[in-house]
């Protein structure tokens, strides 16, 4: 985008040096042709408050580029628009078509983030760490809670798995059938209402020291014992892979956090 910006620019600065130039006209009469050209208002600003700086010139010379901006910038919205209409026209561009086809791009685009409670009934798995759950990277998946004799907890990575717990997993539809092969078929239990001391919230990233990090290097669970389970950028979702950075602008982010009282406030945190 900063290329195409360029290539009208440049090219039109040059015009206006040609025009200056080899076709006498006056300093200021070429710099309003150029601020109504690109239909660059600050432009024409600038160039007056330079202009007011160079001695010699009279308050006369000084409202030309007002009068050459007035006479250019109509000229610059109707060259913008005939050029998209030839530009239209050459290459037999459908809008109908396009409006169809860039709505499917962006439907394409949505992720459609599930959860799912699946029970432990793999023998293989008993022991073994939530952590090191086969397929859990490839599936894009987090598991967020886990019950076990009725309490439901957060899944720390660290916990071992036994026979008969469910766990509530996050991620994308193909994700969850993945690890619904591994780990045993949907549980009929709802770890979203079941007793325990976990708690669900959205939390605004403000803090500028979490931007730019991924969520394994936030570290929240160890810190706080809180489970990211998914980022919301936009219309999209994404659950929180190591790929994944916090971007800038503000990003909604479900978490899952121990008790009301588990999460401490600090500079580093992203609240």
């Amino acid at each position: 985008m900063n290329a195409m910006a360029a290539a009208i620019v440049l090219p039109g600065a040059g015009m206006v040096v040609l025009v200056y130039v080899f076709g006498g006209v006056s300093l200021p009469a070429a710099a309003g042709l150029f601020s109504g050209a690109t239909t660059n208002t600050p432009s024409l600003a600038a160039s007056g408050q330079t202009l007011r700086q160079i001695p010699g010139l009279t308050e006369e010379m000084l409202e030309l580029p007002d009068s050459a901006y007035a006479v250019s910038y109509p000229f610059g919205i109707l060259g913008t628009i005939l050029t998209m209409l030839a530009i239209r026209g050459f290459f037999r561009v459908n809008v109908e078509t396009e409006k169809h086809a860039l709505r499917e791009h962006h439907e394409s685009q949505k992720r459609d983030i599930q959860t799912l409670v699946l029970r432990v009934t793999n023998p293989n798995l008993v022991d073994i760490p939530i952590a090191e759950i086969p397929a859990l990277k490839e599936a894009e998946a987090v598991v967020s809670r886990l019950s076990r004799d009725g309490i439901t907890s957060v899944a720390r990575p660290e916990l071992r798995l036994a026979l008969g717990d469910d766990l509530l997993v996050v991620a994308p539809p193909a994700g969850l059938e993945k690890l619904r092969l591994v780990i045993g078929e949907p549980s009929a239990v709802d770890l979203r209402t079941t007793t325990g001391n976990v708690d669900t919230r959205r939390v605004l990233v403000t803090c500028r020291g979490a931007l730019g990090k991924t969520a394994d290097e936030l570290d929240l669970v160890r810190r706080f014992g809180v489970n990211l389970t998914r980022i919301s950028r936009g219309d999209q979702q994404f659950t929180p892979t190591a790929a994944l950075r916090l971007q800038s602008r503000f990003s909604p982010m479900e978490m899952v956090c121990v008790g009301c009282c588990g999460v401490r406030r600090s500079r580093s945190y992203p609240c």
